[in-house]
């Protein structure tokens, strides 16, 4: 495989796979397995190694490329913990499921269905800006504790908890605001 992009230069050299970046063979990798198969399709963190730009894009990529397949469309299950790619206009509440751990295992809740995600979705705020700061863990206590003793927080595989979302000079959770992407 080889490709010349276009550029800054006024001829841009051609490159082979061996050239491109990770996130563009990533971003290959993805169109490459929406395409191919006709299983359910289950990827994790599709944006890594991506740019903010293209990931709050995969959305659309991803409906187009189903649209324009021949025969069934492919039903496609992701885990992230990215706003970019939540923050899609095309994603519902009842599309989101949310991940809940518990003593008996973990619950799952898809956000149409909580009264409070609703509710800030009716008054403007993106999938993103509603659900990914329920998936963040509590604030540590002085001891380093995160929840107390016997209580687990929620938070679930499907937007989930990342170390880049730990500041590197103290080890606490960094807490967006409200209004703004959240983890950038």
């Amino acid at each position: 495989m080889y490709g010349n992009y276009e550029h800054w230069r006024a001829k841009g050299a051609w490159q082979t796979e061996a050239d491109f970046s990770d996130g563009t063979l990533r971003l290959m990798g993805l169109l490459w397995a929406l395409l191919d198969g006709t299983g359910p399709l289950l990827l994790e963190e599709p944006e890594l190694s991506l740019h903010p730009e293209i990931v709050r894009h995969i959305p659309q990529m991803m409906l187009r490329v189903q649209r324009g397949r021949e025969g069934t469309i492919r039903q496609v299950l992701l885990s992230t913990h990215s706003s970019d790619l939540l923050r899609d206009e095309g994603i519902a509440a009842d599309e989101v499921l949310l991940f809940i751990p518990s003593e008996e295992g973990s619950e799952v809740k898809v956000c149409a269905d909580l009264a409070d995600v609703c509710q800030l979705l009716e008054a403007g705020l993106s999938v993103a800006e509603a659900v990914i700061p329920r998936t963040q863990p509590k604030k540590r206590d002085p001891r380093g504790h995160r929840a107390p003793p016997g209580k687990r927080q929620p938070r679930g595989p499907w937007l989930r908890w990342s170390p880049d979302r730990v500041r590197a000079d103290c080890g606490r959770p960094v807490v967006p605001q409200r209004c703004r992407p959240a983890f950038r």
